[in-house]
């Protein structure tokens, strides 16, 4: 061995200065909670330095001089550990005459055992268990708090995008109305969740469609259970009337509009199915009308073609709901706030459609410019100063953004994976080894 790599292996690595100089490994000191928390923490900031050394260690060869194999190897260790723990406790357990203690000796044993099923918790555990058995009650409190928090603050940081994230984004990719988009969320989320998170506007399309497919197929499930149920359509005509009598004298034409159109409701009986049919119609005569701006919609509501079909469609609407609502009786409520997300679902379809054609031509512009509209060019100021303007199909395509946007909709950030990665190797990394154990135990009795 050369020389300058001898003396590279008798230097104390910094991890290990690092643990030496905050008495990790050696000594504990008092026993307390807040000790153990910080000793737990010196340990996993020393185990990382040995896991991930690049440089060769005692006992290692090429196969097994990596970060993978070394926590294989830890784990295999912890295991053992774990083994001889659950072992000795059912043992004690057996032997304790105490009829409240033997019980609960044999749970620990049990959750011991358990623990080796799950890669997370056997190295805590373990630790813990020895800790308890040394008599260090708050030191083992405390570092397995560590464990726990370090798990838990990885889900909570570096879970998924909050709601308000996956709406932004989500309006970004698809320019749909925001205030929809919250409606439906924890639906789009669900089918996400089965489906698995969509990778490009155009699947992010297929996944809606999919969405107001269910709602769909959880409304007319329903219906087909009441369709033959009668229901008088009085209250319907009597808003028709109610209409005509609010119009003004003048409105001579428009009330006899109104009072012939409850004709076919006054007095009548009408089954379900066909109410909601009726319902469907008047809304779908109505589309285009909510389609228009603010001023049309002034412009239309004046009509009395506008009048009759937006009075028939949401009195069909609450008798319709409301008759729901008595045969189903446990779902007040859910039939109509289930119309009123697809109705959200449908806006949004609405305005997706068009931008996905508009993004994509976008794209297609963007790729097929020649070289030199591409390259930045330089124009002047007023004062003939030059200044370079990037050309914006230099930047990404407006499909490409689309399709970024909505995976960051659904995915964790870079930032989120690794703070959760990170949580989640605390509880590997650090646990004492059967040989710390014996030399933590000989340090003590000196």
């Amino acid at each position: 061995m050369p020389p300058w790599e001898k003396y590279q292996q008798q230097q104390p690595k910094p991890w290990e200065k690092y643990a030496i100089s905050h008495g990790a490994g050696g000594s504990y000191g008092p026993d307390s909670v807040l000790g153990g928390a910080g000793r737990r923490l010196k340990d996993v900031v020393s185990g990382i330095g040995q896991t991930f050394d690049p440089r060769m260690q005692s006992g290692e060869n090429i196969f097994t001089a990596n970060p993978l194999a070394r926590i294989v190897k830890g784990l295999y260790g912890q295991e053992k550990i774990a083994g001889r723990q659950a072992m000795e406790q059912f043992k004690e357990a057996g032997n304790t005459p105490d009829v409240v203690n033997k019980p609960l000796g044999y749970l620990r044993a049990l959750v011991t055992g358990a623990s080796m099923l799950n890669p997370f918790a056997v190295g805590s555990v373990a630790n813990v268990n020895q800790l308890e058995k040394e008599g260090r009650h708050e030191e083992a409190l405390g570092q397995g708090m560590t464990d726990v928090a370090s798990l838990g603050l990885s889900r909570l940081f570096g879970g998924k995008p909050s709601a308000a994230k996956s709406i932004n984004k989500l309006a970004y990719a698809t320019e749909a109305n925001p205030a929809d988009l919250k409606t439906v969320l924890p639906d789009i989320q669900q089918v996400v969740k089965a489906r698995g998170v969509p990778k490009t506007l155009q699947e992010a399309g297929q996944l809606i469609n999919e969405v107001n497919r269910n709602y769909s197929n959880q409304f007319n499930l329903a219906l087909q259970r009441v369709a033959g149920r009668q229901v008088s359509t009085q209250p319907i005509a009597d808003a028709l009337k109610a209409e005509a009598q609010r119009l003004p004298p003048d409105a001579i034409a428009e009330r006899q509009a109104l009072l012939g159109a409850a004709q076919p409701y006054d007095g009548q009986i009408w089954n379900l199915r066909d109410l909601n049919a009726a319902r469907m119609f008047r809304n779908q005569k109505l589309s285009g009308f909510y389609n228009k701006g603010v001023t049309g919609q002034i412009a239309a509501d004046s009509s009395a073609s506008t009048l009759i079909d937006r009075t028939i469609a949401d009195s069909a609407r609450d008798l319709l709901y409301g008759e729901m609502d008595k045969y189903f009786p446990q779902q007040q409520g859910f039939f109509r706030a289930l119309k009123q997300k697809q109705g959200a679902m449908i806006k949004i379809m609405d305005d997706m459609q068009p931008h996905i054609e508009s993004v994509e031509r976008q794209e297609a512009y963007s790729k097929g410019a020649p070289l030199s509209a591409k390259l930045p060019h330089a124009r002047f100021t007023s004062s003939g100063m030059p200044h370079m303007i990037e050309n914006v199909n230099m930047r990404a395509g407006a499909n490409t953004l689309a399709n970024r946007a909505t995976r960051q909709a659904f995915k964790p950030t870079a930032m989120g994976t690794t703070v959760r990665g990170v949580g989640a190797t605390v509880p590997l990394l650090g646990h004492p080894t059967q040989q710390d154990i014996l030399e933590r135990l000989a340090n003590a009795n000196q």
